[in-house]
């Protein structure tokens, strides 16, 4: 019980010492979504256009730049003035948000490479309060003679600025994602909705991240149904299965009413490139015109089907007692539970213990003392047992609530320590 409560409490602790992250953790970006970036070369100046997703900032002081050539030499990198910002994490800082650039001078020793890596260092967080660790990407960087463009480069741009870079997906060679993604609803009679989605060459999407919701209360759906998509292995979510092609899923819908109707559905998606980018999820709410149902009464079957079929675990089955049934039935119950708990194999052990006390009463021992001693052991169990649901049922389920509250972990281990000592011959 001890090594329990001491585990219990060592989790409590490094729960509570991780910062507190609302929910929504499930759609934080990766950190080549949240911060994205074009690189081009002017022919003396590498310039670098940054782009930060709202929500997002990036740290001045955590940002460097190198190369990894020695015949190419950077000058003084130019980082435009930041916002003042000061958190939890480092300070007072100067962050970066929105869009903003970086130029970076060179000069070439001798014959100038073709290209360059260029090594690109950061460190960023999201406003909710999550830090990413540093950052280090490396960018091959076409270099050009020295030539009379000006003006800022621009994400997406082509023409004489060079190769943009191929990390982020906000640059020419990675489409925005609903071109790469078009999600279509079509549907095919009165109770079946066609959802396909257009998948780009080079994009594929994650079959267990495609998934549909209803936002009326007149209709409920049944399963989306998918075909078989492909196995590959990704560095985001480890071993998926993909859709490499356009996908055609079948989706049921019960309806309440036979009209036609306009029914908005919000369909759920995410993809890659295959060049290694991951989008967000992402979510369309979209409308499809519903022609007259043939089956009305789908939606009272496909109700009554999943509350018959569902599994009922024994917990909830106690639940259902305690909260549906009369005081009677729970302490009916709970007293059965705990005669039945002194033959299960975890309290076996104390047979011979609970043996032993009888035979230490020595000759003068009797059946009616034996049998009085084993009622007692048997009882205690049962009686615990049943003020423990009568308690359940009394505090609406939320015993387990107060079983967690300091006073009452010190007070059971207060009782086991004295039993203990008792057994040790104490008193």
């Amino acid at each position: 019980m001890l090594k329990t409560l001491y585990s219990s409490l060592v989790a409590l602790s490094l729960l509570l010492a991780v910062p507190v992250v609302s929910a929504q953790d499930e759609d934080v970006l990766h950190p080549e979504d949240a911060y994205r970036y074009a690189v081009a070369d002017t022919g003396n100046t590498i310039e670098i256009d940054w782009v930060v997703e709202a929500g997002y900032y990036l740290y001045r002081n955590k940002m460097s730049y190198a190369s990894n050539s020695d015949a190419i030499v950077f000058g003084e990198v130019v980082l435009p003035e930041g916002l003042h910002h000061e958190d939890e994490f480092f300070g007072v800082q100067q962050i970066y948000r929105d869009r903003f650039y970086v130029s970076i001078p060179y000069t070439a020793v001798g014959a100038a490479p073709a290209s360059v890596d260029l090594i690109i260092k950061s460190q960023g967080c999201a406003d909710i309060g999550l830090c990413y660790p540093p950052q280090t990407w490396t960018e091959s960087v076409e270099l050009l003679a020295r030539n009379n463009n000006s003006g800022k480069i621009q994400l997406g741009e082509t023409g004489t600025y060079g190769t943009f870079s191929t990390f982020g997906g906000a640059n020419s060679e990675f489409l925005p994602v609903d071109e790469a993604f078009q999600p279509i609803l079509t549907a095919l009679d009165g109770n079946t909705v066609e959802v396909a989605i257009r998948v780009t060459a080079g994009y594929y999407l994650y079959k267990d991240k495609i998934s549909a919701t209803v936002k009326s209360t007149k209709a409920q759906l049944g399963k989306l149904e998918l075909p078989a998509g492909e196995m590959t292995t990704d560095e985001y979510f480890g071993t998926m299965e993909v859709y490499h092609d356009d996908v055609f899923g079948r989706l049921p819908i019960a309806r309440a009413t036979p009209g036609a109707m306009d029914l908005d559905l919000e369909i759920q998606y995410q993809g890659c490139a295959d060049g290694g980018i991951c989008y967000p999820p992402v979510s369309k709410l979209m409308t499809v015109s519903m022609p007259e149902a043939s089956a009305v009464s789908a939606l009272a079957a496909v109700a009554a089907t999943s509350t018959s079929t569902a599994p009922v675990s024994e917990q909830a089955r106690l639940a259902r007692i305690i909260t549906g049934s009369g005081m009677g039935l729970v302490v009916a119950t709970f007293f059965g539970l705990g005669l039945l708990l002194a033959f299960t194999p975890c309290v076996l052990p104390m047979v011979p213990i609970l043996s032993g006390i009888i035979a230490g009463e020595g000759d003068n021992t009797s059946s009616a003392r034996g049998f009085s001693l084993a009622l007692s052991y048997v009882m205690g169990m049962a009686l615990v047992y049943t003020a423990a649901g009568v308690a359940a049922a009394a505090a609406g389920l939320q015993l387990q609530a107060i079983f967690n509250q300091p006073w009452v972990l010190v007070l059971f281990s207060s009782l086991f320590i004295v039993l203990a000592l008792g057994m040790f011959g104490l008193f």
